[in-house]
């Protein structure tokens, strides 16, 4: 089955300025095959890495590799040819021409040391993460956009119960895991999944040792869901050196297992010391990762909240991708007080927007404890604070407050 992507109108909007586009995003997410449809649109000879011989060529002679293709060009999987950066800022810095080159990689060069250096301020890079709700059934969300504008949410919704979410959990985004419903193969192919990222992947991005420890950290992660990342409790479970544990982080994150969500304070230079929290891209390979199945999960509702936590936050990151109102994303914990925090923290053109997620159908006054400290100190930027719950009405929860419907993500929809 073919899913629209959403990602697409924003690439064709940064092609007319930048000689160079990267797209970048997790393995089987759908990038080749929304670039090769670009591609065949815009007309543009498309390369890849995975091919052996384009591999050994750009090896051997990369300059020459370059030469004899075809501009505009299309070069898949990056990651694996970093020999073929340099080429390319000669060649960009020689034809400084919009939208000469797309790069896709399944791994971040920025975040790997000495690959993405070369085409710093010549390139947009656009992050494209598995289906969001609204692809898989092919309806473009624009809730971020809502509450950034003067419109208002529908006041109901449908029901949406706690069945309903689980079944979303489990299936997660991946395109592939929608192609079945069988209990066996998405297993196997989470497994494989992560096997190939843990041992292929790492090992081809970086010559490391321990990769033996990255499972016990990536259950430790899974554990952690929700807490904000605490180094010296991971060193500690993974028995690895804190050094070490920094790097074995940072390759999950550049393979984007990981999503890191920074911490919000008005004060901009609190918010680079301040500890982030730790999602995953996906919760399938979470749960997989946990070996949690349906009826466990279930019968288990503080876990069944964190991975909602994570649900709704990796919504709100592939959404952010596409909205108008570019909001950057982050959380906001005060200081020394545990029960005071927002989930999400959202900021658009000098507006704050809090986000609050709660598994309950009702909402209590301790739920807005944070948003009303957001509230505070945000002050004259503070915009809109809502509560996702599992409820099916809008309620007004005070002055800027509301309480909102966990599907309102893929089922309230921009007025014209």
């Amino acid at each position: 089955m073919t899913y629209p992507r959403f990602l697409r109108d924003t690439l064709l909007e940064r092609m007319k300025f930048f000689p160079v586009l990267l797209v970048i995003g997790p393995r089987q997410a759908g990038k080749t095959t929304l670039i090769k449809k670009f591609g065949k649109e815009l007309e543009l000879t498309y390369s890849s890495f995975d091919d052996l011989n384009n591999l050994v060529g750009v090896q051997l002679d990369p300059i020459g590799f370059l030469d004899h293709l075809k501009k505009p060009l299309i070069l898949d999987e990056v990651q694996r040819a970093p020999e073929i950066f340099l080429p390319l800022k000669a060649d960009v810095d020689e034809n400084r021409i919009p939208g000469r080159y797309i790069l896709t990689g399944s791994a971040n060069p920025l975040l790997v040391p000495k690959v993405g250096d070369a085409l710093t301020g010549r390139m947009a890079i656009c992050n494209m993460w598995p289906l969001s709700q609204g692809e898989i059934i092919g309806v473009k969300e624009t809730f971020l956009d809502i509450l950034f504008s003067s419109d208002a949410l529908p006041s109901e919704l449908p029901r949406f119960d706690q069945k309903e979410l689980l079944t979303k959990l489990f299936l997660g985004g991946f395109p592939a895991l929608h192609t079945s419903s069988d209990k066996g193969y998405h297993k196997a192919w989470c497994n494989d999944y992560l096997s190939l990222s843990l041992q292929k992947d790492i090992n081809d991005l970086a010559k490391i040792e321990g990769l033996a420890h990255l499972p016990v950290l990536l259950y430790g992660l899974a554990a952690r869901i929700g807490s904000t990342l605490n180094n010296e409790d991971l060193s500690r479970l993974a028995k690895v050196a804190s050094s070490s544990l920094k790097r074995y982080l940072q390759l999950l994150e550049s393979l984007f297992l990981l999503y890191r969500l920074p911490a919000w304070s008005p004060n901009i230079d609190q918010r680079l010391v301040k500890a982030p929290k730790i999602y995953f891209t996906d919760t399938a390979l979470l749960l997989h990762v946990l070996n949690m199945d349906q009826e466990q999960l279930g019968s288990n509702p503080h876990l069944l909240g964190h991975m909602l936590e994570n649900f709704v936050i990796m919504e709100c990151v592939k959404q952010a991708t596409w909205a108008q109102s570019e909001p950057k994303l982050s959380h906001y914990r005060q200081d020394g007080d545990k029960g005071t925090e927002v989930d999400i923290v959202l900021e658009s053109a000098g507006k704050v927007v809090g986000i609050e997620i709660k598994l309950s159908s009702l909402v209590r006054p301790d739920d807005i404890k944070g948003l009303n400290s957001l509230k505070e100190l945000a002050g004259k930027s503070f915009h809109k604070g809502i509560v996702l719950y599992m409820g099916n009405r809008v309620l007004p929860l005070g002055d800027k407050l509301q309480a909102v419907p966990i599907n309102a993500l893929w089922q309230a929809h921009l007025k014209d």
